[in-house]
């Protein structure tokens, strides 16, 4: 199995982003008591609390959230501002002490603290910080459903602000959320978009990360998929070689320890399983298993530099196997038993049911049966509990697929009662539009047929008046006449 504590979730925890540069704390620590209470003494505070040492930083982030609160009392609306934005940011601080401590109840509540008052003063990058900060807390808890709102909430508002670096981390947690979930075409999706963002803004360190995280989803993928071709297994590595190969590249430019190791590392893997598939004892076989070795071996140096023991129980474990391969069972059963040790301190039940799996092979080997007893009673603990963690995984990853069938459902029968329901009314309002039309056109008819009546009836008006007019003026000249012939005879 591939590790996945590969990934990094970055949590900012200052809301107020500050300057890329280095602070003398010390300087701006001893200036603190000459400062007056105002907005300068907030930055001054919120520059401590972003740059100071594990042990003092939370001292003077309670400070801040103090004073910020205090500050909130002024009648000038700027300053009003600028403290509700330090209030946030100082519990948003907290959420990620509590984080780190693991005590994720407190870091919730403190994040939520943090984003009702982001949300509340319309401070949008702050909010997409909380969003961001909760989703990890979600994922640590493993409410992958919870987790995965609050990244994609983040990453609207990113998207909205054109946030680069922020939407470079949106798509990295969202491409982890997918990969623990077992979609891998997704995670390489969304780990190839954060990749293209990270290269855009020629942030060295971050492109190596997604290149190993790339190589990681398709190795991943690799593992999941039980029944594969040769062809299709040797595809997959090439594309994980690929990007692994890449990473270093990137991780060397940057002169980026960490992530030189974690490319050693996975290289180191990648030639180990390329050896799994070549046949046994053959010139290429030993040549991959030795190959597999350097770098294994590359990898452990950087991080025993930096004490880094999570990497170094999967490195010893790794070598274990190398040597166990090429028949070194003193190797085999020293680097196992390093492992084992490590990963029992860490509490890492993965990591401890392979080292004890294959130091109970070594120790039978060895006729060691006090040993093997121990070590298998061991084994099957932990192979439960890995088991149990596996299952609670599928059962997440069913849960989750289910959950955004059902939405994609909802979201399907909602759209087809719209359409329906539009179709209905289109339907309605055109038998509404026929009846007026032809209402229209009736009484358009009925309207002409009246004007051509009026018409003709005036015309015949007219012809009656002139008739009458005309005898009228008959009557009248006849008795004109009678009254001359009258006249004439009297």
């Amino acid at each position: 199995m591939k590790i996945y504590f590969t990934y990094v979730i970055i949590l900012f925890f200052v809301c107020q982003k500050t300057n890329a540069q280095t602070y003398n704390i010390d300087s701006i620590i001893n200036n603190l008591s000459v400062l007056k209470e105002d907005t300068n003494k907030l930055n001054a505070l919120n520059i401590i609390a972003e740059n100071a040492d594990d042990y003092i930083w939370p001292i003077y982030n309670n400070e801040l959230g103090k004073l910020a609160a205090k500050l909130q009392k002024s009648t000038n609306p700027k300053i009003i501002y600028q403290a509700k934005k330090n209030v946030a940011a100082a519990l948003n601080n907290k959420g990620f002490y509590f984080y780190n401590k693991g005590v994720s109840y407190k870091a919730i509540l403190y994040f939520k603290l943090s984003l009702n008052i982001q949300k509340q003063i319309g401070y949008e990058l702050g909010t997409s910080y909380s969003l961001n900060n909760l989703g990890a807390v979600y994922d640590n808890i493993g409410d992958i459903n919870k987790a995965l709102e609050y990244y994609l909430e983040s990453l609207k508002i990113r998207e909205k602000l054109n946030y680069k670096d922020g939407l470079a981390e949106s798509y990295n947690n969202i491409g982890i959320i997918y990969n623990n979930q077992n979609d891998f075409e997704k995670s390489i999706e969304y780990h190839t978009k954060s990749l293209q963002i990270r290269k855009q803004l020629k942030k060295t360190k971050s492109v190596g990360l997604s290149y190993n995280n790339i190589g990681t989803a398709i190795f991943d993928y690799l593992t999941y998929k039980k029944k594969l071709t040769y062809k299709e297994k040797d595809s997959l590595l090439n594309k994980a070689y690929y990007n692994f190969n890449e990473g270093l590249k990137v991780c060397v430019q940057a002169k980026d320890e960490d992530g030189i190791g974690l490319s050693y590392y996975n290289l180191g893997d990648y030639n180990f399983s390329r050896a799994e598939l070549a046949t046994e004892k053959t010139t290429a076989y030993d040549s991959l298993l030795k190959r597999s070795e350097s770098y294994f071996i590359q990898s452990l140096n950087i991080y025993n530099k930096r004490d880094k023991q999570d990497m170094i129980a999967n490195i010893e474990f790794s070598l274990a196997k190398i040597y166990f391969k090429k028949n070194n069972i003193v190797q085999a059963e020293k680097f196992a038993s390093n492992s084992f040790k490590i990963s029992e301190q860490l509490g890492y039940p993965e990591v401890i049911e392979k080292a004890a799996g294959l130091l109970k092979i070594i120790y039978h080997q060895q006729s060691k049966y006090k040993e093997e007893s121990e070590v298998t009673d061991l084994f099957y603990k932990m192979r439960d509990s890995v088991l149990n963690e596996k299952t609670h995984k599928e059962t997440l990853s069913k849960y989750f697929k289910y959950e955004n069938d059902k939405k994609e459902a909802v979201s399907k029968l909602k759209h087809e009662k719209i359409e329906l329901e539009f179709n209905s009314k289109a339907k309605n309002q055109r038998i509404i539009l026929y009846f007026v039309i032809g209402g229209l056109v009736v009484i358009s008819v009925f309207s002409l047929f009246l004007y051509n009546r009026f018409k003709v009836t005036n015309k015949q008006n007219d012809i009656i008046t002139k008739q009458k007019h005309d005898v009228e003026t008959k009557n009248h000249i006849i008795e004109e006449k009678q009254k001359e012939i009258v006249d004439s005879i009297n």
